[in-house]
């Protein structure tokens, strides 16, 4: 898409549309029923992350998620998502800020220690980043949590437990696999 516009016909909203090819969308608004008092659960303070290979990255990104909130970002790509997510997960160190969890500072800890505190995430392509190509569905629900179904001094895995619990998630979650 291409376009022109003069001085003064550029103001942000005009910027957008021609970038878009539509009206921006309205900006997010919470929901009444989610409260944002006391502690967020996840928490970025003034987040720096430089990108190695393009040096642009997460400049000073402040963000809180209380509970019953479910936060989605959206944006051009390589406008920072993707690090936003690996931040949150600590997939990679920060340059500066802080990553809190249940009001903890959990700059520090790994992605498994988050995990475990009870952060989830979606990635941004479920099926390229989320899974593994060749394993089935329960293989792929278990990864990361293969100590929950450990049998025999975590040498082996308890299969029909994993199968029983990958039900439950299929039949309670939006999950859907293919027949």
């Amino acid at each position: 898409m291409a376009g022109a516009l003069g001085r003064a016909e550029a103001s942000e909203e005009a910027i957008v549309r021609l970038m878009l090819g539509a009206a921006p969308p309205k900006p997010a608004q919470r929901s009444g029923d989610v409260k944002t008092t006391g502690t967020p659960l996840l928490e970025l303070r003034a987040v720096d992350l430089i990108d190695e290979q393009s040096g642009i990255g997460l400049k000073q990104v402040n963000l809180a998620v209380y509970p019953g909130e479910i936060v989605g970002v959206a944006g051009v790509s390589g406008n920072g998502q993707s690090e936003l997510g690996d931040v949150a997960l600590g997939l990679r160190p920060l340059d500066g800020g802080a990553v809190h969890l249940l009001g903890m500072d959990a700059t520090t800890w790994g992605t498994q220690h988050r995990l475990r505190a009870g952060l989830a995430y979606i990635p941004e392509d479920p099926i390229r980043l989320g899974a593994v190509p060749g394993m089935n569905v329960v293989e792929n629900m278990i990864l990361g949590e293969q100590d929950k179904f450990a049998r025999r001094g975590g040498f082996a895995i308890d299969w029909p437990r994993a199968l029983q619990r990958c039900g439950e998630l299929l039949n309670t979650t939006f999950i859907t696999t293919p027949p």
